[in-house]
């Protein structure tokens, strides 16, 4: 068993190379500098190898830490000081201890140890060696079950215990790692008697992780202070060592069980298959395309709209030709979340006339001192920049860029205007709810002598649609992403995507006034659109291109 781990992670060695040597090859000014040769094994290959299992081993410990930061401590802030009122306390790590243990037993310890099943996941790398080397179905299924509990225990022991302490900690991890593999076990025994399905059906995870939301989140803000003590006091030391214990027992069973399963081979014919394998990646591709197909028109140009086209010249002409012809995916995004803005902002509002006036001055100065903040977040989930960009892509670049004319510096340039512009006024539109809701708070909270303080976020609400409309396009045209079937390829795009998520969250809870936000924003935006034009039009006629 534990060569066959051994020969998983050589294989898995090759792999990151390879898409580390891949990335490095992307890059707009060394990629031409790393030759084909050093996809070969050699010294090179070896020492690029290296790396990239480090970088691995490091990002593995930064995903665990961001588990714990997002899910764990980020929330336990925001519900203690929020919702219950209290002042930050020196020690913010102590005082949020017990809120993080109740959500990582509830998140992780129950929920993620039942659902989160190893054993039917076939990857890349376990198809080669069930299926083209040949290994022991038994041996190999077994070392990664054990594989997968022992990599999050490994990786989870340090971020849990800065929260919630060493001791806890390992409780933790052994309750979660016990039924783990009860948990595999029992979907071993239901596919051994034939009741394991291959589709996974929706509800059956959406209804339990709803449920386990409510009751990791909603429930302690509920309880309150005076009451929430009682529930984080239940799992004391005393009671995690006696279910640890007896997850502990749960365990070794399941583990003996296991090891004696009979059905491997059975389960590797079944689910470890190379259309299996690719049955995702297919199902993504063809989702991608079916997206980019249904929002396309081939409906004839009323007269309106050829005069309004025909008014145009060169570049503005394509572009305004393209937004006539695919309103339809630039439109429908827009409109809903406008309407779930205006829906979201009428219901703040009328809730105000129902609450106490005490609660709405706490609201009040809650939203004048941290609203900036928050507008960030909610802003980058309401971004539609992605998907304009894979449609500018799908339905148009795709086909100009074969031609070398379309790639010349000014000709970007010009593009890139137009479509910072278009896509910056669809972006406002949502926004115009936020606005108008943002001027109309001070009179529902009695605060109307205050209205001025909302001007502030009221402008960041505009200049938020052109920041994000500047970053989208700028990741598009800096690393062009997308293939011909609209998967996204490039690295680079996804991390200069979770850069600004995590940006966003962090922002969340820096802690800046207000008052400095739009400032700040507009000063930011007007910087990087500057970066953008000038990196434009220096590096993208060699990055912008067909995948």
């Amino acid at each position: 068993m534990w060569r066959l781990l051994w020969w998983k992670q050589i294989v898995l060695f090759h792999k990151q190379a390879n898409q580390l040597i891949y990335s490095l090859q992307k890059l707009p000014l060394i990629g031409k500098k790393v030759p084909e040769s050093w996809y070969r094994m050699d010294g090179a290959k070896t020492a690029i190898g290296a790396v990239a299992t480090v970088l691995g081993i490091l990002f593995e410990f930064v995903k665990k830490f961001l588990y714990c930061i997002i899910f764990l401590a980020g929330p336990a802030i925001f519900i203690q000081s929020e919702i219950w009122g209290q002042e930050a306390p020196g020690n913010i790590l102590a005082a949020i201890a017990p809120m993080c243990l109740w959500l990582y037993f509830v998140l992780s310890s129950l929920f993620g140890a039942v659902f989160n099943t190893t054993l039917f996941e076939a990857g890349e790398e376990d198809f080669i060696l069930l299926r083209q080397l040949g290994v022991s179905p038994r041996n190999y299924l077994v070392g990664k079950i054990l594989e997968a509990n022992l990599r999050i225990t490994v990786f989870m022991i340090l971020p849990l215990s800065i929260l919630v302490g060493p001791l806890k900690a390992i409780l933790l991890l052994v309750i979660r790692f016990g039924l783990r593999f009860a948990s595999e076990a029992f979907g071993a025994h239901r596919f051994d008697i034939g009741k394991r399905r291959d589709e996974k059906r929706w509800w059956v995870y959406l209804i339990p992780m709803l449920a386990t939301a409510a009751i990791a989140y909603a429930l302690p803000a509920l309880l309150g202070p005076e009451r929430f003590p009682l529930l984080s006091g239940a799992l004391s030391v005393p009671v995690l060592a006696v279910l640890a214990a007896l997850s502990a027992a749960v365990g070794v069973f399941s583990w003996r069980w296991l090891c004696r399963f009979k059905g491997y081979a059975r389960l590797r014919q079944r689910f470890y298959t190379y259309e299996r394998v690719m049955q995702i990646q297919t199902a993504m591709e063809e989702a991608n395309k079916n997206q980019m197909d249904s929002y396309s028109s081939e409906d004839e140009l009323t007269p309106a709209e050829q005069a309004r086209v025909s008014l145009k010249h060169g570049y503005a002409y394509l572009h305004e030709l393209f937004v006539i012809r695919h309103k339809k995916i630039l439109l429908r995004s827009t409109k809903k979340k406008t309407i779930i803005t205006a829906a979201a902002s009428a219901g703040i509002l009328i809730a105000m006339l129902f609450i106490p006036q005490e609660r709405r001055d706490e609201l009040w100065s809650t939203f004048v001192l941290r609203g900036g903040s928050v507008m960030f977040f909610m802003f980058y989930f309401m971004s539609g920049g992605a998907l304009v960009c894979k449609a500018f892509f799908y339905h148009c670049d795709e086909s100009m860029l074969r031609y070398g004319y379309f790639r010349r510096p000014e000709a970007l340039r010009d593009c890139f205007r137009l479509r910072l512009k278009t896509l910056s006024l669809l972006s406002v539109l949502p926004a115009v709810p936020v606005i108008a809701g943002t001027f109309v708070l001070p009179f529902l909270t009695g605060h109307a002598d205050e209205i001025h303080l909302a001007i502030p976020l009221a402008l960041e609400a505009l200049i938020l649609p052109v920041f994000f409309s500047v970053f989208h396009l700028f990741c598009y045209y800096m690393f062009q992403p997308y293939t011909h079937d609209g998967q996204i390829k490039s690295p680079w795009f996804r991390f200069a995507s979770m850069a600004i998520y995590i940006a966003a969250y962090v922002l969340l809870y820096s802690g800046i006034e207000s008052l400095w936000m739009p400032v700040i924003v507009l000063g930011v935006t007007i910087l990087f659109l500057a970066v953008a034009l000038y990196c434009v039009m220096r590096f993208a006629p060699k990055t912008f291109r067909i995948k």
